[in-house]
């Protein structure tokens, strides 16, 4: 849905519904190895570029 009022405009999109989101996901299913873990604080730190060191 678009509303427009003057030179102004607003988009509006819906929320997609769970079965949306993990038919999504589902196409995914098996492209990573069986052992693969994902490490959320590892991807974290990748994307800001720092290094955390814990002691």
């Amino acid at each position: 849905m678009t509303v427009i009022q003057g030179s102004h405009s607003l988009e509006i999109k819906k929320t997609p519904e769970i079965r949306e989101i993990l038919a999504r996901l589902r196409k995914y299913r098996g492209k990573l190895p069986a052992d693969f873990k994902f490490d959320h604080i590892e991807a974290h730190e990748r994307e800001l570029g720092i290094s955390v060191i814990l002691s």
